[in-house]
C-alpha cells in the first residue's frame, strides 16, 4: 500500500477472502464518506465509516 501524508484509508470486515483469525472474513480497506471512529499516523488517517458501526 503506497499510502501518503493525507491520505485517509477506511477499514471494514468483509466476507470472503482469507483470514487465519476468523475463516470466511477479511480486512478491506478503500477511501469512505464518514468516520465513525478514526487515528491518525504518520500524516495517514485510518478510520471506521460509520456505516460499518
Amino acid at each position: 500500500m503506497e499510502a501518503r501524508n493525507g491520505d485517509y484509508i477506511r477499514f471494514f470486515a468483509r466476507y470472503g477472502g482469507h483470514s487465519s483469525i476468523q475463516p470466511g472474513f477479511s480486512l478491506g480497506a478503500d477511501p469512505g464518506q464518514k468516520a465513525a471512529a478514526s487515528v491518525e499516523y504518520d500524516g495517514i488517517v485510518f478510520f471506521i465509516d460509520e456505516k460499518d458501526r
